[in-house]
């Protein structure tokens, strides 16, 4: 997955399992510690999975989540890492947005957008320019997808970055760690967000499913 994989080259290891199979990669939050680009300063990343999951287990991975982040006690940041090569936002990303803005306080003073898939290679520079999409073009966008679905009083930071930079470019590979860095210290500067009271709730869809499944036993006891 586009977080996964980001986990990963910030890590300097593959501890997290990347995948784009329908099947999601990312089974539970998976929690991994190291040394950032595997040299000397420490950090903790957890990879979460995506909602509206193909295999319909949104809510168990939920509480999983919610009991990794009680035993934690606290977090510094939230890092939505979306693919920049999408113009769309997926059901699921609405639907973890909306479940997290209900489970913590203040949680949209945390957060940190990431528009991952961004290439820093002259060639993609050009196209881009050419498209006129450029940073601050994607910037008002999420911007305004945020304040109409969520609400019009969110101002978020948005960084852009390509952890699938080319590994023989040392430009491109100082661009994705630069911005990794600068985006560590912001996150650094929150307060610190205590996880101990959090409780796990259902998405939309879960209490759709809940609903219909129900209405299933109440037929069935009607013809039973």
């Amino acid at each position: 997955s586009t977080q996964s994989t980001w986990g990963n080259k910030v890590l300097g290891k593959e501890v997290f399992r990347a995948g784009s199979n329908l099947t999601s990669e990312t089974k539970i939050a998976n929690k991994q510690s190291g040394s950032l680009f595997g040299n000397a300063e420490y950090i903790s990343v957890i990879d979460t999975q995506g909602l509206n999951d193909a295999e319909g287990t949104d809510y168990e991975h939920t509480k999983q989540l919610i009991n990794l982040l009680k035993r934690e006690g606290y977090i510094s940041a939230f890092i939505l890492v979306l693919n920049g090569q999408e113009t769309r936002w997926k059901s699921s990303t609405w639907s973890m947005l909306e479940l997290f803005t209900n489970m913590y306080p203040n949680f949209w003073n945390k957060v940190i957008v990431l528009v991952n898939f961004w290439p820093t290679d002259e060639k993609s520079i050009k196209r881009r320019k050419q498209a006129d999409r450029n940073e601050q073009v994607l910037r008002d966008s999420i911007t305004e997808q945020l304040r109409g679905r969520i609400s019009r009083n969110i101002h978020v930071r948005i960084e852009f970055c390509d952890a699938h930079y080319d590994v023989d470019s040392a430009n491109e590979k100082k661009a994705f760690e630069d911005t990794i860095r600068n985006l560590i210290i912001l996150a650094r500067s929150f307060d610190q967000t205590d996880t101990s009271n959090l409780k796990a709730m259902k998405t939309k869809q879960d209490e759709l499913a809940d609903n219909y499944n129900n209405l299933q036993n109440e037929i069935c006891l009607l013809y039973t």
